[in-house]
């Protein structure tokens, strides 16, 4: 016994040098070497992917909680009962006097914008939209934005973007009640919560009622995630909401941020680390994903 555990406590020593740590879990900077390459990449972050029972049981409710969300009066009870905090009745009202100067011929939504690093570079490469960025958190947008204060809204110094702290489900709402005299171009969500636990799984965007009221805003979506389980069921569940209105999506791709399949390099794609949680997972060799959805068009 005394003879294995020396060479154990060497060999653990080995594996926590930066060294040989690197090419187990590599940077974007450092290519995982050839003997590791056919094994599947785990790092701290990973979400492990539902299989067998746990899969099935996670489908059946995704479908029950879905034709629920679906049904006109469990949705009218929703938003009966849903509550308008004042700071997002405050912001949306600040959206309302921007938006009837701004030149834009568009708009974008960064839903969930965390520090709004992703809405700066929106508004950087779509400089003819006006690019909104919505978080309900005030020390994550007060993490880059010092000038925030109790009105819940950031004239930032670019002329088309403006930075919001809102609840996404009630702005949404107030939205679809009072559309926007600009069309919707594209919704970004950017690594929301993505709750895994089944039992969560009403909490998880794709299983909320905002998400018809989204889609029915029109415009096209992109969704990114470390878990790629979780944009199969946010595919399913917007397909399901454009079937309803008798709509299809456009062109549907789902591919790696980083890869070419994801569309980082083509019209609308805007790279990679946008967001503090993006370079968080790929410094440490985290798989990321993204779906991204055209606009729906009548059938």
């Amino acid at each position: 016994m005394h003879c294995l555990v020396r060479p154990l406590s060497i060999l653990m020593l080995l594996l926590s040098l930066p060294s040989l740590r690197s090419l187990l879990l590599p940077s974007r900077a450092v290519p995982r070497p050839l003997f590791l390459s056919s094994l599947p990449l785990s790092t701290r972050y990973t979400i492990e992917e539902p299989s067998g029972a746990s899969l099935e049981a996670e489908e059946a409710k995704l479908r029950k909680q879905l034709s629920r969300v679906r049904s006109s009066k469990a949705t009218h009870a929703h938003y009966q009962s849903l509550h308008l905090p004042v700071h997002t009745r405050a912001a949306f009202g600040e959206f309302q006097s921007f938006l009837s100067s701004s030149p834009a011929s568009s708009l974008i939504i960064d839903a969930g914008c965390g520090t709004g690093r992703s809405s700066h570079i929106l508004a950087s490469r779509h400089p003819s939209s006006l690019v909104v960025g919505i978080d309900r958190s005030l020390p994550r947008l007060t993490q880059t934005h010092h000038a925030f204060d109790a009105s819940s809204c950031l004239h930032s110094p670019e002329p088309n973007l403006l930075l919001l702290r809102a609840d996404l489900e009630a702005f949404y709402h107030l939205l679809s009640l009072t559309p926007s005299p600009l069309p919707v171009a594209h919704h970004y969500f950017l690594y929301p919560n993505p709750f895994p636990p089944t039992r969560q799984l009403h909490r998880r965007l794709y299983a909320r009622p905002m998400l018809g009221e989204m889609a029915g805003l029109g415009g096209g979506i992109t969704v990114r995630t470390n878990w790629k389980h979780y944009l199969g069921h946010f595919q399913e569940a917007v397909k399901g909401e454009d079937e309803g209105r008798g709509e299809e999506r456009g062109e549907v791709r789902l591919g790696r941020v980083g890869g070419e399949e994801s569309g980082e390099g083509r019209e609308g794609g805007f790279g990679v680390g946008v967001t503090n949680f993006e370079r968080k997972y790929l410094d440490v060799g985290e798989e990321c994903w993204e779906l991204r959805m055209g606009e729906a068009r009548v059938l």
